[in-house]
């Protein structure tokens, strides 16, 4: 009995040598899968993307003034100095500046409690090219680099003004 064992132990041992053949395949069949990325216009507003609100574009700040001041001159500051915007290329966007919250007659002014001050906003550092309520800045057509937007701003009093800080927000509105 022994005997048979040991034969049939080298009898497996050299059936499982060999290899036992896999189910040879009936056939295969090959196909394909689309892939899709649809990219639309989009916008940067000083780096940040432009979606319904891009937030701040940055401040103009006035230099203190003595309340008996006749002109102060200030700059747009934002995160990278001027206003940078930078669209999908191909894009024409039109930049808006509207009104402030102290509008009065299109007059934009700045306020503390009921104390106004008229300002103006300009497109060039000689304050020629004044930039009025509504006033829509075409950009042209978009390549591959920004488009810096200065603001200027000069602030006029004739008057006396009591101390205090004066402020206004100004509505941006970027188009494309």
């Amino acid at each position: 009995m022994r005997m048979i064992l040991k034969h049939g132990i080298a009898a497996l041992a050299a059936t499982a040598s060999m290899g036992i053949a896999a189910p040879a395949q009936a056939g295969s069949s090959s196909g394909t899968i689309n892939v899709q990325l649809t990219i639309t216009s989009a916008c940067l507003v000083n780096g940040t993307a432009s979606t319904a609100s891009f937030g701040s574009a940055g401040t103009i700040a006035f230099p203190n003034e003595p309340g008996t001041f006749t002109q102060s001159d200030a700059q747009l500051v934002g995160s990278l100095g001027d206003l940078a915007i930078r669209c999908s290329p191909g894009t024409t966007p039109t930049l808006t500046i509207g009104s402030g919250l102290n509008d009065d007659s299109g007059v934009r002014r700045l306020a503390s409690g009921t104390n106004r001050i008229g300002y103006r906003l300009y497109t060039d550092a000689g304050r020629s090219q004044e930039v009025t309520v509504g006033h829509s800045i075409a950009l042209g057509t978009m390549g591959q680099t920004a488009i810096t937007v200065p603001l200027y701003a000069r602030a006029s009093n004739s008057g006396v003004l009591p101390a205090g800080t004066y402020a206004d927000t100004v509505q941006v509105t970027l188009a494309w």
